[in-house]
Parts: C-alpha cells; structure tokens; sequence
C-alpha cells in the first residue's frame, strides 16, 4: 500500500474462499474468491490475473444473501448473517494459483 491506499487487487478482492466444495473445484482449475458487493465479472477478472500472474478463462459470480437467524437466548430477536458476493475463477487449461 503506496500512501495508505489499496492496490487494484485488494479493492477488489477480500480473500480466498475456503471450503470443502472450493478446495474440490481447485482440482478442476476453478478457485472461489470472496470479492466486493459491486465488483464486475472483468474487474474480477483483471484483478485474479494481475494478482497471480495467470490468464482467467471465465468468473461466475454468486450473490449469497445472509440469513435470519434467531437469537440463542429465546428472547424472540432475530439477527442476520452475513451476505456475501463469490467469484467462481476458472483459469486457462495446465495454470494453478499457489494457495500457500
């Protein structure tokens, strides 16, 4: 970070996701990003390669909304879990991103 702002990427990109469905497409050359509310499928696109070096093939992208949930204590108050925005990355045949 150059002045306290954030890279291209970073803006972009909040992290890699990380579940037992994620970790099974990482061996078809899909890697699952959680990414920005209003970040587009090119602006994730141009992030992924400019962060990793690699050429993007195609991104989907999910909106998975929070759900309501109750409060443990039975008071009758609900809360809501968090909403996410995931981006489905698939990269060019024989490229890898290295997770570690």
């Amino acid at each position: 970070m150059e002045g306290g702002r954030m890279s291209f990427p970073e803006r972009v990109l909040k992290g890699l996701w990380m579940t037992e469905k994620a970790t099974a497409l990482t061996a078809k050359g899909q890697y699952t990003f959680e990414v920005y509310p209003h970040t587009s499928s090119f602006e994730i696109s141009k992030a992924v390669a400019e962060k990793f070096q690699v050429h993007v093939r195609r991104v989907n992208v999910l909106n998975r909304s929070g759900k309501w949930k109750r409060d443990r204590s039975k008071r009758g108050r609900y809360g809501r879990s968090v909403s996410r925005r995931l981006a489905y990355v698939s990269l060019r045949e024989g490229e890898t991103i290295d997770l570690v």
